[in-house]
């Protein structure tokens, strides 16, 4: 069996990459022919990173930036003209890059993925205005549809998430299957027995508290009200500190925040951190916090907890055990952030810690990795 994963947006810090880079390890480690295709020589390389192995192709332009749509709608054509010359059993491909694809009539079985929930979620619940919210309505969503609806199957990240695909959508819920997102253990634990970087060498010391973000800076993050909840933080706890890891339209506002309540000493903001690196910060780091606005799968929640870290979440309660491994509070709620974050300053982290290492070992790539090729094995009969 060959299988072609393909994904855009690789020239920034994107969960929906790394998940495709690390499925396409774990399907060769189950004996599959894989290719990944990418938008940009950077994306490549950051799929060697993860697996030096694969065969990874480029086909530009490379999306993002303030051209997204356009430059998306190109690489998905050229994607298409690509994928018609070459032979290959089933297509996965991430959010609509398949678009073209699907209006051949003689294409092999698709797996239309979508990360994050924005385009199966009501616009009106993301507090979507003008311009955002016609993207949403009528480029997004159509788009989506139209995927849907030639794809061979949809894959979910969790049953969450079923509902509203086969309401937006307007697909059977027989069409959906749940392909949780992954993580790779192993790859983790192997880079923090390697690690070297200290809190020192980041201006930090034993006794600061500091909680971790990694997500994409966009709107539907949170990461202004992330902000808001470290101020009220920072109020009781002068020894807290906020790494921020990721890229995106919200930096600016982010900056600006940043210097309007005088947190600039206490906040620190990496950019595209290489995937060899990136554990480093989570092992610096007590707490890991997501601000996002919706239901959503968060890879960064499945990383810390293999990292033995506490969760701060606003929604992901499969992913948190209340007052377990850590607390759900509701999106938008600043002081209710603040308040959960208190509380594991003052509660058994280490046993908090414990617990969310147990909760990953459910979502490890060896185990999801099956239900994967289960999958793809049902599409060709």
């Amino acid at each position: 069996m060959k299988v072609v994963l393909t994904c855009n947006g690789s020239r920034r810090y994107y969960g929906g990459n790394k998940y495709f880079f690390f499925l396409a390890k774990y399907l060769i480690k189950e004996g599959i022919d894989v290719e990944v295709i990418v938008d940009s020589d950077e994306g490549r390389g950051k799929l060697t990173e993860v697996c030096s192995t694969v065969r990874g192709t480029v086909i530009g332009p490379a999306t993002g930036g303030k051209m997204n749509t356009v430059t998306s709608a190109l690489y998905s054509f050229r994607l298409a003209r690509y994928l018609r010359d070459i032979s290959f059993d089933i297509l996965h491909t991430a959010t609509t890059m398949s678009f073209f694809y699907l209006a051949s009539s003689n294409r092999a079985p698709t797996v239309f993925q979508v990360f994050g929930n924005e385009g199966f979620t009501d616009v009106d619940t993301l507090q979507a205005r003008g311009l955002t919210k016609m993207y949403y309505q009528f480029l997004v969503q159509p788009a989506w549809r139209y995927c849907a609806a030639r794809a061979a199957a949809i894959a979910a990240e969790g049953e969450f998430q079923i509902e509203e695909i086969a309401k937006t959508c307007r697909v059977s819920r027989d069409k959906i299957f749940v392909l949780p997102v992954g993580v790779y253990s192993s790859f983790i634990k192997e880079r923090l027995k390697a690690r070297k970087m200290t809190r020192e060498q980041l201006g930090l010391t034993d006794k600061d508290f500091v909680l971790l973000s990694v997500s994409n800076l966009y709107p539907v993050k949170g990461v202004g009200y992330l902000i808001d909840a470290f101020r009220l933080v920072r109020q009781k706890l002068a020894e807290a500190r906020l790494i921020i890891i990721g890229t995106g339209p919200e930096e600016q506002n982010m900056y600006n925040q940043i210097g309007a309540y005088q947190l600039m000493d206490s906040v620190i903001h990496l950019k595209n951190v290489p995937e060899v690196t990136l554990y480093d910060y989570y092992a610096l780091s007590d707490l890991y916090v997501s601000p996002i606005l919706q239901r959503d799968f968060i890879m960064g929640i499945l990383e810390a907890e293999v990292c033995g870290l506490p969760i701060v979440s606003t929604g992901q309660e499969w992913l948190v055990k209340e007052g377990e491994n850590g607390y759900v509070v509701p999106p938008r709620n600043p002081p209710a952030m603040a308040e959960a974050i208190l509380k594991i300053y003052s509660g058994d982290r280490e046993a908090m810690g414990i617990t969310s290492q147990e909760i990953a070992t459910d979502y490890d790539f060896e185990v999801t990795v099956k239900e994967t090729v289960k999958l793809y094995q049902r599409l060709l009969g």
